[in-house]
């Protein structure tokens, strides 16, 4: 699996705890970073169901004055913002969080046939049949 892919899946991972813990602020930065991840490596339609979601919960958000995460790679302000949650949510950072939860993503990721499949479903909270309602 790409490092990128990896990234996408702890940020999401972790956005659908926040959402199940009624963090929405977490939630929409780590639906940030993973849209963000997304976008760079290509992941378009990842990216739009992220910010899809953040805009949703917060329409003022910055990620609103773009009409699509590749657009905002060129701002300046953005990618500040952006370098600095990623500093705070680094991988390794990310993959304590999700053990301390008693979270697999590797796991869940395999129930979905594929990675769009998958990051829909984890966007939006919801799985393939047999999935645990909580992280």
């Amino acid at each position: 699996m790409p490092a990128a892919d990896k990234s996408v899946i702890l940020y999401l991972e972790l956005a659908r705890a926040a959402k199940i813990r009624n963090r929405p602020w977490d939630r929409d930065k780590l639906l940030l970073l993973a849209g963000m991840v997304a976008a760079e490596r290509g992941r378009h339609t990842v990216a739009s169901l992220c910010r899809r979601e953040i805009l949703a919960h917060n329409p003022g958000h910055l990620i609103g004055r773009y009409p699509k995460f590749a657009d905002a790679l060129d701002d300046e302000r953005f990618t500040r913002y952006v370098a600095q949650l990623r500093r705070s949510y680094t991988p390794e950072r990310c993959e304590h969080m999700l053990a301390s939860l008693g979270i697999d993503p590797q796991e869940r990721r395999g129930r979905f046939v594929d990675f769009d499949e998958y990051a829909a479903a984890t966007v939006a909270g919801d799985g393939p049949a047999g999935d645990e309602s909580g992280p």
